[in-house]
């Protein structure tokens, strides 16, 4: 078999590994290895695999074969159930989310700032009142979404 085109085998009648063949040198013949497929990932580890299996065909018994539209929508209605959403919004500092835990205790904010604000008692008192101030706007929208979630649910 000859090449049709030969400066360019893509559109060639001659399978690609008959081309390495004739391409090579007379009386050699040279076949090039298949290149293997490249993972970007890890494979599944095959207890997940085998569930993932068993829950599609659990699915596929109940409800039988489904449009790709319709699959797709239920895939991601089950990836929004297993993973873990991220939270909106700034993290709570660390004094902050101790003053909202004591203040929700019941503790009064005379006793919570000693234990929030670091050396609070060796401060002046303009610094301690500022400190206070802040500690307690920064504390006050976290404790209106707590009574807020209570109406709603």
């Amino acid at each position: 078999m000859t090449i049709e085109n030969p400066q360019n085998p893509a559109h060639s009648t001659v399978p690609r590994t008959q081309q390495s063949i004739n391409a090579a040198a007379p009386g050699t013949t040279t076949i090039e290895p298949r290149r293997s497929r490249v993972r970007h990932t890890p494979p599944l580890p095959e207890a997940m695999r085998r569930t993932t299996a068993d829950l599609a065909q659990q699915f596929s018994d109940q409800h039988g074969k489904l449009d790709p539209e319709t699959a797709d929508r239920i895939g991601r209605l089950f990836r929004a159930g297993i993973v873990q959403h991220k939270r909106r919004g700034k993290r709570i500092s660390v004094p902050v989310a101790k003053a909202l835990r004591l203040v929700r205790m019941g503790i009064k904010w005379s006793k919570i700032y000693p234990h929030v604000i670091p050396n609070f008692k060796s401060l002046p008192y303009l610094e301690r009142m500022h400190h206070a101030m802040r500690l307690r706007h920064a504390v006050r929208p976290h404790l209106r979404k707590a009574e807020n979630q209570r109406f709603i649910s």
